[in-house]
């Protein structure tokens, strides 16, 4: 994963890091046409089509100007920032971007902000699948100016107003490959607990699914059974699912949290058919004359783990043995 020790360089506090792969995307226009909207880009994709770009140059008078490179502390840019943040800013550019392509075309008078000759000379390029490796010096300086010219847009900006004429992204495919992979190995460890539970502790099993809001009858079909775990893993936002299983595996693993879940479906059934469980008009669960807390969960946890409500414990145990 990707440090702060790493960083490279940010723009508008997007940050690119050392030893990741940046890919552009089409960006997705809601204005466009039709089709376009149904492709998700906001121009036609093609094989070729490049946004061919220079350097911001800021036009002072008639016969002045100059070019806004973020690479000297006066850079138009950095209006309105404090010094401090600007240097910082400047001394990892000097050694992550500038001195890098300096040394890569052999040229120690490179990136010069004042060679109007070199910048007006000096064009960058990006299109659709194009790849940034970080390890490459011209790749950092394209990188760098299609982010600071606002060509590209930062993943996850795409609604921001100063990217409304970028027609691209630009994304982090190591951070997302990794992401992408850990969800994987999440949910593979995920089904590969399901199944050792469905072979050596199916009530077990139930109970926590049950616990975590998927009801499945004890008499289902182990296939039936992978079916709908499989749904239940997949269907819910990121790796909420996934997440909630394995940390349910892990409430479980002792015998207060076995009871947890045992009892909590005790309380929901005796709630259900209104036998001893009861809510007063606050809002706040009983049993009998126990007060045992302000939802079912609450409740099972504060019975398993609190000795004042043993008998209570004891009592919707022994009913389910009954």
């Amino acid at each position: 994963m990707s440090s702060k020790g790493n960083l490279l360089f940010d723009v508008d506090g997007f940050n690119i890091y050392k030893d990741s792969i940046y890919v552009v995307r089409d960006k997705e226009d809601l204005s466009a046409p039709s089709g376009f909207i149904q492709a998700g880009v906001t121009k036609l994709p093609s094989d070729g089509i490049k946004e061919t770009f220079q350097c911001r140059y800021i036009q002072k008078s008639a016969k002045t100007g100059v070019w806004d490179t973020g690479f000297y502390e006066y850079s138009p840019c950095y209006a309105g920032i404090p010094k401090e943040i600007v240097h910082d800013k400047l001394k990892r550019l000097e050694k992550n971007v500038i001195d890098p392509y300096k040394q890569s075309v052999g040229d120690p008078n490179a990136l010069s902000h004042g060679d109007d000759s070199f910048w007006e000379g000096l064009n960058f390029s990006i299109y659709t699948g194009q790849v940034f490796n970080t390890e490459n010096p011209e790749d950092v300086l394209t990188l760098y100016f299609a982010l600071l010219t606002r060509q590209l847009t930062p993943k996850g900006s795409e609604g921001d107003s100063r990217y409304s004429n970028s027609a691209y992204v630009c994304l982090d495919i190591t951070e997302d490959t990794k992401k992408k992979d850990e969800k994987s190995a999440k949910k593979f460890k995920a089904v590969g607990i399901f199944e050792n539970l469905l072979r050596t502790d199916r009530p077990r099993l139930i109970e926590m699914l049950n616990y975590g809001n998927l009801v499945v009858s004890p008499e289902i079909e182990d296939d039936s059974f992978r079916g709908i775990f499989d749904q239940f893993l997949s269907s819910g936002e990121g790796l909420k699912n996934v997440d909630t299983f394995l940390r349910l595996i892990e409430e479980t693993s002792d015998d207060v949290g076995r009871s947890k879940i045992a009892i909590y479906i005790r309380l929901k059934e005796a709630y259900s058919r209104n036998n001893k469980v009861t809510k007063n008009p606050n809002g706040v669960y009983y049993y009998e004359d126990y007060e045992i807390g302000p939802d079912l969960r609450a409740a099972a946890t504060n019975i398993a783990r609190t000795e004042e409500l043993k008998d209570v414990k004891k009592a919707l145990l022994l009913e389910n043995e009954d």
